[in-house]
C-alpha cells in the first residue's frame, strides 16, 4: 500500500510539475522578447538668424534605426519679438520631423518625433533658421536623443 501512496504521489508531483513548465513555455514562446536598444544623446546650442540654417546639435551613430526626439528651447533677448523659428532633423539626407515656434517674449519651446534609417550609419542633425534679420540672436538649445530599436513599421 506504501508503495501505491508513493507511486501515486510522485506520479501527481511530476504531472502538476509538467503541466507549469509546459504553461511557462507557453507564455515565453506568445509574446516575443523586448529588444534592448542603446540610446545616443547629445545637446548644443547656437545663434540663428534667417539668412541660413544653422547646426544646432549633431551626432555620428552607426549603422541602425533609430527613434529620434529633440526639445528645444528658444531664448529672445533681443526685445523684438521673433515671429518664428523653425528647426528640422534630418538623419543623413533623409527629413526625419520639423518643429517650430515663436518667442514673442523671452523663451518658447519646441519638440520633434520621428524616426531614422540609416543603413550605414551617419549624422542625425537639427539645423534652424529664425525670422531675425542678423545676428546671433535668438539663440536655440537642443537636447537632441537617438535611441536604437529593432524596426521601424510605417502604419497606413
Amino acid at each position: 500500500m506504501r508503495q501505491l501512496v508513493r507511486r501515486l504521489g510522485f506520479g501527481a508531483g511530476l504531472g502538476i510539475s509538467l503541466a507549469i513548465v509546459w504553461s511557462q513555455l507557453f507564455v515565453a514562446s506568445a509574446a516575443p522578447m523586448p529588444k534592448v536598444g542603446v540610446a545616443y544623446q547629445t545637446s548644443g546650442g547656437a545663434g540663428i538668424a534667417n539668412a541660413n540654417y544653422a547646426v544646432v546639435a549633431d551626432m555620428v551613430v552607426p549603422a541602425g534605426k533609430y527613434h529620434v526626439t529633440a526639445r528645444g528651447t528658444v531664448n529672445n533677448q533681443t526685445g523684438a519679438p521673433v515671429d518664428w523659428v523653425a528647426c528640422n532633423a534630418y538623419g543623413g539626407s533623409s527629413a526625419i520631423d520639423s518643429g517650430t515656434t515663436s518667442a514673442q517674449l523671452q523663451y518658447a519651446g519646441f519638440a520633434i518625433d520621428g524616426t531614422a534609417d540609416l543603413p550605414a550609419g551617419g549624422t542625425i542633425r537639427v539645423e534652424c533658421l529664425s525670422s531675425v534679420g542678423a545676428g546671433t540672436l535668438p539663440l536655440v538649445g537642443i537636447s537632441l536623443v537617438a535611441e536604437s530599436v529593432a524596426g521601424i513599421s510605417t502604419l497606413p
